[in-house]
């Protein structure tokens, strides 16, 4: 199987999964009236309306570069993940808000906990089945959709043991389902975060990890033809990275010389980074390019 038909299985056991846990709590939440439960139900109807743009999003990115999106559709991926993002703070306000005026009413007890309890244990089940199932796919394809989708589903497990700790103490404590709603919406916007910034990160072009750097630089040193190298810089575009780098050889070599190691160096970055594009521009070994600029 390839790393898109992967990412692609993963996004489609993803909705699977939240649609599953979405109809449960439904019932749950109209059998027992948790606040808790609702805002669980709440977290998996984000997480399937996630994943179902993360679908979309990991199908369109996968597409190859054409002549009119030349660096590919990898972008959009962290453009799914960041209006997603967006899209889960603000509803956690209006959910905060209910959970505030609840327990300023206090009119509305939990009843049938016994259901919900199950409700929440099958969610801890089937997040835990599916989390596992995303970290192979993340291992194998480093697909920004599926660390944002994962982070949904992580974030779930610690919430459903919440919900279900609080379904048992709320017998001796009637607020407790209150407080849980309010700490759960805290701790899905604080993990929200990550996706927020990475998702940032990669539509501004961020420069790629340092270890990689290290590794392609090294990569460069390493040809007994490079005399040194400048304007050496890194982004990525969902699962491609894109490299540029002006390497500067001897002045004496023939145009086709000078070809032959760009090629030779392209090649073996682009062995090293099967996802990546190397661009290399060659430079003589000693010369101003500040003179260019005054003209």
């Amino acid at each position: 199987m390839t790393n898109d038909r992967l990412v692609q299985l993963t996004s489609k056991a993803s909705i699977a999964v939240a649609l599953i846990l979405t109809l449960a709590k439904l019932y749950a939440v109209y059998t027992t009236h948790s606040l808790g439960i609702l805002s669980s139900l709440f977290d998996s109807s984000m997480d399937m309306i996630a994943s179902i743009g993360n679908l979309i999003a990991v199908t369109i990115a996968s597409r190859p570069a054409d002549h009119k999106y030349q660096f590919g559709y990898g972008k959009l991926e962290a453009v799914a993940a960041l209006i997603q993002s967006m899209l889960i703070g603000v509803s956690l306000l209006f959910l905060a808000s209910e959970a505030v005026q609840r327990f300023l009413s206090s009119d509305i007890d939990v009843t049938h906990s016994t259901v919900g309890i199950w409700v929440m244990v099958l969610s801890i089940v089937m997040t835990l089945g599916l989390t596992t199932f995303q970290r192979y796919t993340i291992q194998r394809t480093q697909s920004l959709a599926i660390k944002a989708d994962a982070l949904h589903y992580k974030t779930d497990i610690a919430i459903n043991i919440v919900v279900l700790v609080s379904l048992f103490l709320n017998t001796y404590y009637n607020a407790i389902d209150t407080f849980a709603c309010i700490g759960i919406c805290g701790f899905i916007m604080w993990s929200t975060r990550h996706i927020i910034v990475e998702s940032l990160e990669v539509l501004l072009d961020k420069e790629i990890n340092t270890d990689d750097q290290t590794k392609i630089i090294a990569i460069l040193n390493n040809h007994p033809s490079v005399k040194g190298f400048h304007n050496f810089r890194t982004r990525s575009s969902g699962k491609r990275i894109f490299i540029e780098a002006h390497i500067e050889m001897d002045p004496k070599l023939t145009l086709v010389e000078a070809h032959v190691i760009a090629h030779e160096l392209k090649d073996a970055i682009e062995a090293a980074y099967p996802h990546s594009e190397m661009i290399v521009h060659q430079d003589p070994f000693g010369y101003d390019e500040s003179y260019e600029r005054k003209f």
